[in-house]
């Protein structure tokens, strides 16, 4: 970065706040039109978690499986102090882990909120923009079918998916 002389800083033309706005109001719609998400898979469904969704990967965390429990609850865990319930979406949606020796815990959200999935790939980080929405859903699980808000192509299919799904799997909790 060059500095520039005190001089030639008050002899330029004053920018001003008309100019100001234009520029913040730009940097706003082009924020708003593109999306930062971390991204994983299951399967051959992508789904996508807002950059702004606490989420992370926990390799080595302790958990228990519970007997006479659905086999998509694969067990529960103590992550700082809140047991969250860690869900096998593989086992869900039908579809085998072919990776069982690469199991990882993504866990989504914090505190009481928060719950895991296993997976057997890292997320990665994918920028969204409206332009790779697809017109038509792609064939889906029927259960993601209501918590879908939209999809998108990038570099694969990736699924926007509500919030409410992952509090829907309480429902495997029984």
């Amino acid at each position: 970065m060059e500095l520039m002389l005190p001089s030639s800083a008050l002899n330029r033309p004053f920018i001003g706040v008309d100019s100001m706005l234009k520029h913040a109001e730009a940097v706003v719609q082009k924020t708003t039109e593109m999306g930062s998400y971390h991204a994983f898979r299951i399967g051959d469904i992508g789904f996508l978690i807002p950059q702004d969704v606490i989420s992370e990967v926990a390799e080595e965390l302790p958990y228990c499986q519970l007997p006479n429990t659905s086999m998509v609850l694969f067990g529960m865990a103590n992550s700082r102090g809140n047991i969250i319930p860690i869900f096998d979406l593989h086992e869900l949606f039908g579809f085998s882990n072919q990776n069982d020796s690469y199991r990882k815990i993504l866990i989504i959200g914090s505190g009481d909120d928060a719950i895991a999935v296993m997976t057997s790939e890292l997320p990665i980080r994918i920028n969204i923009s409206p332009e790779q929405r697809l017109r038509s859903m792609p064939p889906i699980p029927d259960i993601l079918r209501p918590f879908t808000k939209g999809c998108y192509q990038e570099k694969g299919i990736w699924l926007d998916i509500d919030n409410e799904f992952y509090a829907s799997l309480s429902n495997y909790l029984q």
